[in-house]
């Protein structure tokens, strides 16, 4: 991957052009996974499209979107990591998570973030403390449940005194570097 690139921050009014771009990224956000339907659903076939030849990132509620319930990109399933029976996380809001990342403990953001299930086809980068998958890399789409693109600011709380001074912000980039490795 090029060290010289072009970001832009798009809406959904403008999906239609998206032949310029070689990543799609969709972020979390606010609300629940189900805002879906007001957002992208009538335009989800232009994402699919998409996803066919060029790359997608997806995290948390991003990650929720590319299962197979709203855009069907990738076969594994994501589901609440707060919901499985042996998360340490059991409710929803702002947090850390003990992640395992490249063989390595970090302690990542994270606000409801999901897991994945039916994963036979995806390559796991990063696990939960559960041995729960993380971050996944499945066709042309990476997938996190937890935010390695958090910023300082997030940590303010008091469930989330951390930092980890952009540490997780290079995991990210070589994890998308994965993706586009797999061609």
């Amino acid at each position: 991957m090029s060290s010289s690139f072009e970001i832009d921050c798009i809406n959904n009014t403008q999906l239609n052009n998206l032949n310029r771009y070689d990543l799609l990224a969709l972020p979390g956000g606010l609300g629940d996974s189900d805002s879906f339907y007001k957002i992208l659903h009538s335009q989800k076939h232009i994402i699919q499209d998409f996803a066919k030849t060029r790359k997608v990132l997806g995290i948390c509620m991003g990650a929720y979107w590319c299962g197979p319930l709203y855009l069907n990109l990738i076969d594994s399933n994501p589901v609440q990591y707060i919901k499985r029976n042996n998360s340490e996380i059991k409710r929803s809001y702002g947090t850390k998570a003990k992640v395992i990342w490249n063989n390595s403990e970090e302690i990542m953001y994270f606000y409801d973030g999901c897991t994945f299930t039916n994963t036979e086809n995806a390559e796991i980068i990063a696990r939960y403390a559960n041995d729960d998958p993380a971050a996944i890399i499945e066709k042309n789409v990476l997938a996190i449940g937890p935010h390695p693109e958090s910023d300082q600011y997030w940590y303010k709380g008091s469930n989330v005194r951390y930092w980890h001074d952009r540490r997780h912000h290079k995991l990210l980039e070589q994890a998308v570097e994965t993706l586009f490795a797999r061609e």
